[in-house]
């Protein structure tokens, strides 16, 4: 997997072994290989061997699943390919200075063999392969992957569009054929409950190691998001994990659930990386309550919540921090020396009267630490003075924006303890220092020396909630409503998060992006609000800070000269954070435009308050946020008081996108979130048109009115079922409907209660035809026409498509066809198949509720 972005400093390594004893792929049809070298997929999954070897069968798979697409991909791009090149060899055991001349010796040696052997047909094991009486182990590599899709590359820039459609097709489909196999593997080795499943699920796992499985899960990943780059053709690509893998980083403190969202959100090429470095984020939190692809450790309990003292682990140690002086050494001792890890230190908390009058008169309040006294003949700290001043443009201040689980909120009192506010001095000081980056080569002692005398104390100026936001509700919205003005006209604002502090200003950039990435700060819903309006953010790292603008630059620059299979969705994923809120202007753009930004920034955030949510997105958007704020502490009444400032910046499209719905009556078709929403498929339907002459979204008393073809099955006497298929009278069309996938995979069905004998209608996004062959539907219950206008109850959002005739493929391929699907429910015609549509409309007026 080296032809990867790895990262530079690995705790992990994961080599992939050359397995023998089976036929090299032979260039012939990839669905048919395993019939023409004596393999039966369907007895494989049963685990019946046909006295063959695991070790053979698994051999098998990696020169069919790995090597075969990476040689339809070399013959797409005509260039030969050679499977030496794609093998390194690494002895049990040899000397540093004896290993470069034994590695090419032996290099040649083994090129020679396995040409002969590939030329032959079959793979002998590798105990034919001598090495002057030392065993030699040869390992996979994907260097030359790197040149042949540079290649492929080159080829469809000169391809017509008949050859571009071809190649895409050919690639794209056997890709797709060893995905579905490793699905079939997965499902397969997911169902052991007791020791006899335990035991076929071990020798399923013997048929296909965890590195096999993962190296083919990391290959056809990287090539489905290659031929997007080269082709500009759209993918739908499900997520596919190993199994393997996800279960070994759960053993090493990962969260389940955190591990489900990476995978739907970056792809196991980014989980790949994360095991390879080595950090774990969260680890040590309680991961019970997490769900799904939910991690809800970093949430809090205002009722259990704790202020934390300041950890010796998280102290901030600059690295230039190495004074000479007995004052400074003093000085070091009291500030930086052991803390042990019980600390009994005092709260220190600002004048509230004066912060509340201050936000009273339109004002923004700053709190400024009093320079700490020392006892005589003592390093130890007498005390600490929080002054409270009134923001003036001539004062420029730093805004501290935080994760609250990491300690540094307080939901009792506006105070910290005095660690951490001396801990926070240091820090403010540190940033504050006009010296470009604490990776600097000045002297050591000399930077310290520049930052205690040339950085005022009295004009270290600074805004944090936990002492700027009264708790009062009244005063409380006050602030609520300075907080874009506090951030936007702050001259840094600093990020401060436990896993970034963990993290060394010497590290690689890249690394730190990717940890960046990773890290609670970037995934919290304030967070985001409170960057995106900043100037200049600084990331505390543990012993210096990193430029958030500066990430970006590294990775381009790197990119540039990297040897490395980088795909546009990486570049995009790494980069989304820093670069939206560096260069996302909310108050300059339009306003649907603005609204499709606000839903992308916070789809996949995450809030311990729930019920700020419409805050936060009225205050991004600028519109309704008296109304929202108007409202007691009511999530759903919040997004209802709402929901009348949005109402001319939604598309209609919007009653198709799948999520969490209010359930309020006349609005179970609108959002209850946008965090729960998943940016790649739902948040495009807030602002979709499906025509030019589309209709805006009207609201009235009974529901939502909009205007989309769709039809009327009248009263249907028996139970719909998680997939059901019909028939339409007039064109004699047949369709099927279900629920679909949940992003971890499995299918859900969420009507399975709605009662018999109820008029049901189902509302289309647009009517499937021969180009476009499925779409969503709204399904409606109770359904009646008044005026020419169709009512009826929203139910879900359904995937409808048309049924076509069945393909002749292999049976472990057909298996996924729509037709495989629905001819595997026991007695489907009986259960789900509705023959007659009573009515349909091309063109009708639908009022949902």
């Amino acid at each position: 997997m080296d032809y990867l972005p790895l990262p530079r400093v690995r705790q992990h390594e994961l080599p992939v072994a050359l397995l023998f004893g089976c036929s090299s792929y032979d260039h012939g049809s990839f669905e048919d290989f395993p019939r023409r070298s004596g393999w039966d997929i369907t007895k494989l999954l049963r685990g019946e061997l046909d006295g063959k070897e695991p070790s053979t069968a698994a051999a098998f798979l990696q020169h069919w699943l790995y090597f075969g697409i990476i040689q339809t991909v070399f013959s797409v791009a005509e260039i030969p390919f050679h499977l030496s090149s794609f093998v390194v060899v690494q002895p049990d055991f040899t000397t540093t200075n004896y290993f470069t001349r034994l590695l090419k010796r032996d290099h040649q040696r083994v090129c020679t063999v396995l040409q002969d052997l590939d030329r032959r047909g079959v793979l002998s094991p590798p105990d034919q392969l001598p090495n002057g009486g030392t065993p030699l182990r040869l390992f996979v590599t994907g260097k030359a992957l790197v040149s042949g899709l540079k290649d492929l590359e080159s080829k469809a820039g000169s391809a017509s569009e008949e050859q571009r459609q071809h190649a895409f097709g050919r690639i794209n489909s056997e890709v797709d054929v060893a995905l579905h196999i490793l699905r079939l593997f997965a499902e397969a080795t997911s169902t052991a409950r007791d020791a006899e499943d335990r035991d076929f699920q071990q020798l399923l796992r013997a048929v296909l190691p965890g590195e096999i499985e993962l190296s083919i899960v990391l290959l056809a990943e990287t090539i489905k998001h290659k031929l997007v780059d080269i082709y500009g053709s759209r993918l739908s690509l499900r997520p596919l994990g190993s199994q393997w893998l996800l279960e070994k980083m759960q053993d090493l403190g990962w969260c389940q659930a955190f591990l489900a969202y990476l995978l739907h959100r970056y792809g196991m090429r980014f989980i790949y990386y994360g095991y390879l470095q080595g950090s774990i984020p969260n680890r040590g939190l309680d991961h019970s309550k997490c769900q799904g692809s939910r991690c809800v450790a970093n949430n809090i309990d205002k009722a259990t919540y704790v202020t934390q003292h300041a950890r010796s682990e998280l102290v901030f140690r600059p690295r230039w921090w190495e004074p000479h002086s007995a004052v400074l050494r003093r000085v070091n001792r009291a500030w930086y020396g052991k803390r042990s890890s019980v600390c009994d230190c005092g709260h220190v908390s600002p004048d509230i009267q004066k912060v509340q009058s201050i936000l009273h008169s339109g004002g923004i309040p700053l709190i400024s630490l009093r320079t700490p006294r020392f006892l005589d003949g003592k390093s130890r700290l007498l005390n600490v003075q929080l002054e409270v001043v009134e923001w003036e443009p001539s004062i420029p201040f730093t805004a501290i924006s935080h994760v609250w689980s990491d300690g540094l909120g307080n939901p009792t009192s506006n105070s910290l303890p005095l660690c951490q506010l001396l801990e926070l001095r240091n820090i403010l000081l540190s940033s504050r220092a006009d010296i470009p980056n604490v990776k600097s080569l000045i002297f050591s002692g000399l930077k310290n020396i520049l930052v205690a005398f040339t950085t005022s104390p009295q004009n270290l100026y600074f805004w944090m909630d936990t002492l700027c936001v009264p708790l009062d509700p009244g005063t409380r919205k006050l602030a609520i409503l300075k907080l874009t003005g506090c951030f936007r006209n702050a001259a840094l604002v600093l990020a401060l998060d436990s896993f970034m502090m963990r993290c060394s200003s010497s590290m690689p950039e890249n690394d730190i992006l990717y940890q960046l990435n990773l890290s609670t700060w970037t995934r919290r819903m304030w967070t985001f609000q409170e960057a995106v309006v900043a100037q200049r953010i600084h990331l505390q790292l543990s012993d210096g800070y990193e430029r958030l603008i500066h990430l970006p630059v590294h990775f381009h620059r790197w990119s540039a000269s990297s040897d490395v299979v980088i795909t546009m969705d990486v570049r995009k994923n790494l980069l989304l954070f820093p670069l939206t809120v560096a260069g996302l202007q909310l108050e300059l753009m339009s306003a649907q435009p603005r609204l499709l930004a606000v839903a992308l920034a916070l789809s996949g955030r995450t809030t311990s308050w729930r019920t700020d949510e419409a805050i936060s997105v009225a205050t991004l958007l600028g519109v309704g946020l008296d109304e929202v704020l108007a409202v007691d502490d009511d999530g759903e009444q919040r997004w209802l008081a709402l929901l009348p400032a949005l109402k001319n910046l939604l598309s209609p499209s919007v009653i198709f996108m799948r999520g969490p719905k209010m359930t309020s009556p006349g609005f179970r078709w609108a959002p209850s979130t946008f965090l729960d929403l998943d940016r790649e498929t739902e948040v495009a339907f807030l602002t979709r048109r499906e025509t030019q002459d589309e209709l805006p979204l009207q609201i009235s008393n009974r529901g939502v009115v909009v205007t989309f073809p769709g039809l009327l099955f009248g009263t249907i006497p028996k139970p719909l079922t998680s997939t059901f298929c019909f028939e339409s009278r007039a064109t004699a069309k047949r369709f099927w409907a279900t629920t679909g996938l949940r992003p971890d995979g499995r299918a859900y069905w969420d009507i399975a209660n709605i009662p018999t004998g109820t008029a049901y209608g189902l509302v289309m996004q647009r009517v499937p035809d021969e180009n476009s062959k499925n779409t969503r539907a709204v399904l409606l219950a109770d359904c009646s026409v008044e005026d020419e206008v169709i009512y009826g109850s929203y139910i879900c959002v359904l995937h409808t498509e048309r049924l076509l005739q069945k393909v002749d493929r292999p049976p472990y391929v057909t298996e996924q066809t729509v037709w495989g699907i629905i001819t595997a429910i026991p007695d489907f015609r009986e259960k789900c198949w509705f023959p007659d549509v009573e009515i349909e409309f091309p063109r009708q007026t639908w009022c949902i509720s």
